[in-house]
């Protein structure tokens, strides 16, 4: 499991490289340079969306599972999926709405169509994130590894090869924000699928509750740490 791990890292790098090489060469400097951002955006919206949840997941649901506290562990699942869902659509129009008012430069040229499936990633990112973090609670370090560092940047990679090869003079940075789109949306509903397999039966059947009271100790230190980390981008 370890070397698998290792080669998962390797393999998730390799693509990450290549595929910031093919972009540059696609996109330019110009709207490479939109993309670059318009991508630390929604890292930061995310942030802010998961409010602390995958490290509660990742240590509550293996609590949880092996104390058979089921009812808590499908609480837990189901209050963190609805509270992140809601906190990243506003933060995500929050932020579409005032790119979109102030006229800002880093979106010239992008229709907003586009630019609505680029912050949606907020939401998209935030529960796969979640998801990812139940699977380690569950044990499935290596499943997860494959999704998150082969398999996604694997399929952004094979859809923008397809891309460029289909259509090379239209290539611009609104294709490449919807194959981003799709790649990152057929990740989640792989994992989805995946995650409800993995769960135990107990967990399905139970009847949800939650105490909002053990958010609390992983949200206040991450906030602090997430605050940090949006200044340092600034």
């Amino acid at each position: 499991p370890i070397v698998l791990g290792v080669l998962c890292r390797v393999a998730g790098f390799l693509f990450a490289f290549i595929t910031s090489i093919l972009l540059a060469r696609l996109l330019g400097p110009g709207q490479f340079g939109q993309y670059a951002f318009l991508l630390s955006v929604v890292e930061i919206l995310t942030i802010i969306a998961l409010f602390g949840t995958p490290a509660l997941i990742t240590r509550e649901v293996a609590a949880g599972v092996a104390k058979e506290a089921f009812p808590e562990v499908k609480g837990l699942l189901i209050w963190a999926r609805r509270n992140t869902f809601l906190i990243g659509s506003a933060a995500a129009f929050f932020c579409f709405v005032f790119f979109v008012g102030t006229a800002n430069r880093q979106i010239e040229n992008i229709p907003i169509f586009f630019l609505g499936l680029i912050f949606s990633l907020t939401i998209i990112d935030s529960l796969s994130r979640q998801i990812n973090s139940a699977l380690l609670s569950l044990d499935k370090v290596i499943f997860s590894q494959l999704c998150s560092e082969v398999f996604l940047p694997g399929l952004f990679f094979l859809l923008i090869i397809s891309s460029a090869i289909l259509g090379p003079e239209r290539q611009n940075l609104a294709i490449i924000i919807g194959i981003l789109f799709i790649s990152r949306s057929v990740l989640l509903l792989f994992t989805s699928i995946k995650v409800k397999h993995y769960l135990p039966v107990e967990v399905k059947a139970a009847r949800p509750e939650w105490d909002r009271k053990k958010w609390l100790k992983s949200a206040i230190p991450l906030m602090g740490i997430g605050t940090l980390m949006i200044i340092n981008t600034r």
